[in-house]
């Protein structure tokens, strides 16, 4: 059982991993930099934040903010061409805006590390809240069950007039 959920939780990092492939290139061509999807990548960290552990939410952090300012760094550098949107007719390319570029890369790396703080925090805080409730939870069962057998014992001393078959009783039970 240990071993299936270790390959699932492989198996759902890789799908993540390959949805963050997938999101970049929807990214790129969608406008590269200027692209509205670029947030999208916040959703993934928040569910790797709840399916897997604080560092593995973070490493999707940082995979996202890595991956956003290599393809600045290749826009930049000319190493892979331009993919800007256009609004009204015109291209809107955030390469020839380099104090917005810079703007929108610190926000967006400030953003999504601040996501995953955040998102594992409440997940630290849900698991404990419902370890808690598990255990509280078999308290109750556990004293539920000493509740059912005083009530049986009970019962069978009310019903018994032999006080040596009451005592096997008692003991008994």
């Amino acid at each position: 059982l240990e071993r299936q959920a270790a390959r699932d939780r492989g198996w759902a990092i890789v799908e993540v991993a390959l949805d963050y492939g997938a999101m970049f290139l929807l990214v790129y061509f969608t406008g590269g930099l200027a692209s509205p999807l670029i947030f999208f990548f916040l959703f993934h960290v928040i569910f790797a934040a709840i399916q897997f552990t604080a560092s593995t939410a973070y490493g999707f952090a940082g995979l996202s903010v890595f991956g956003l300012w290599l393809l600045a760094l290749l826009q930049l550098k000319e190493l892979l061409p331009s993919q800007p949107l256009l609004f009204r007719g015109q291209p809107l390319d955030l390469l020839h805006y380099p104090g917005h570029l810079l703007a929108l890369l610190i926000v967006f790396s400030a953003t999504a590390i601040t996501t995953a703080m955040l998102t594992t925090r409440i997940m630290v805080r849900l698991r404990r809240r419902v370890g808690e409730l598990t255990e509280a939870s078999q308290q109750v069962l556990a004293l539920n069950e000493r509740f059912h057998s005083l009530y049986a014992m009970l019962r069978a001393v009310g019903s018994e007039r032999e006080p040596q078959a009451v005592l096997d009783l008692v003991c008994r039970e």
